[in-house]
């Protein structure tokens, strides 16, 4: 059998990788390096889709993080810094226990850094949705799981899957729009919201979403965790301390996805 290469980077293939583990695009149907006549790879389809009002597809049960938590250095914590990796010149973050030891990084794909940086906000203003994907890796650069983020004029959709592709969870950001139709003013916000694949589950941001301070909510209105400023720390880095019992990896995925949200805004 021949080897397998990502048909939009180049790079090889882990057996039965549902992405590729260097840019995070999607496996196609591609079976031999690019340029090498292979069949062009198929569009994926959407692993669920929470932009209609019924939600995504019930499933018999929420699927489990267990493995991807411990995998990521997730276990016992509560309390963690994001840093927003400003010099890279890109949308990097590194996710840091309190002692600032290294857990896990979620990075842009290097092949879609440039559509994003000079083209996308054209692309954007002119309709067109634009998708990114981005990969969540652990201390060692394996990645572990990907984040498909889909941009639109009305704001961004983005889905959390593991290696196997199975959706964990969608992160919805909506711009907060005032007056007519022929009058609409952008103002310097927008509303954020989660929801896991069975849609058993659900998460709200509330407070001040530009800066680094307000709550996630659950379903229940309960406050799961807290997202603060980092004292006495270097720009870009704040904090995420958990509330109560819970699973941090969502919390993290959704902080991170907001502050992201905000770049552009």
């Amino acid at each position: 059998m021949s080897a397998q290469y990502c048909a939009k980077c180049g790079n090889p293939l882990q057996s039965g990788a549902q992405f590729c583990g260097a840019c995070g695009a999607p496996v196609g149907g591609a079976s031999g390096p690019p340029g090498g006549g292979g069949p062009a790879p198929s569009a994926a389809p959407p692993l669920f889709d929470l932009t209609t009002s019924s939600g995504p597809p019930a499933a018999s049960r929420p699927p489990d993080t267990s493995s991807l938590r411990a995998a990521l250095g997730l276990q016992g914590k509560r309390s963690f810094l994001l840093q927003h990796e400003m010099l890279s010149g890109r949308t990097n973050y590194r996710v840091l226990d309190p002692e600032k030891r290294l857990l896990f990084t979620v990075r842009e794909s290097r092949s879609e850094d440039f559509s994003e940086s000079f083209l996308g906000s054209l692309k954007v203003a002119l309709g067109k949705t634009l998708t990114y994907h981005w990969v969540v890796a652990n201390v060692a650069g394996n990645a572990l799981a990907v984040i498909t983020i889909e941009v639109s004029e009305d704001g961004e959709v983005s889905t959390l899957s593991d290696s196997t592709g199975t959706p964990l969870l969608a992160v919805t950001l909506a711009q907060i729009v005032k007056g007519g139709p022929h009058l609409m003013v952008v103002t310097p916000g927008f509303t954020a919201t989660a929801a896991s694949p069975d849609g058993r589950e659900s998460l709200e941001a509330k407070g001040n979403l530009m800066r680094h301070n307000f709550s996630i909510l659950n379903s229940r209105g309960g406050e799961i965790a807290k997202i603060h400023e980092a004292w006495a720390s270097v720009r870009d880095t704040f904090n995420l301390d958990l509330v109560g019992d819970g699973d941090p990896l969502f919390p993290l995925v959704f902080a991170i996805l907001i502050d992201r949200g905000k770049q552009g805004r």
